[in-house]
């Protein structure tokens, strides 16, 4: 699968920087892909081998993972949506 423009290498994007978000992000680099890991606060999402971003415009690439909460969900997919994101955005949100 070949990286959105301007993503940097990254064939994942996952939206939302909290415990399952790190999750996803870090279980995705274990399977082998080059994943970005979105947060609204990137200094406390680090995740070894995954790259954090701020920026929305970043975090674009053909497959995004949604893992905020529920509340957040349609908030986030519209800033993602906004920033250019127009891949597949899969819904990993709890507490529907």
């Amino acid at each position: 699968m070949s990286p959105t423009p301007g993503t940097v290498g990254a064939d994942l994007a996952v939206l939302g920087g909290g415990a399952w978000g790190r999750a996803l992000a870090a279980l995705a680099r274990r399977a082998g892909r080059s994943p970005v890991l979105w947060a609204r606060r990137p200094e406390a999402a680090t995740v070894e081998g995954v790259r954090v971003t701020g920026e929305m415009a970043a975090a674009r690439a053909p497959i995004a993972l949604l893992a905020v909460p529920a509340a957040a969900a349609a908030e986030v997919a519209a800033a993602w949506a906004a920033a250019g994101g127009s891949g597949t955005l899969v819904s990993c949100a709890k507490g529907f």
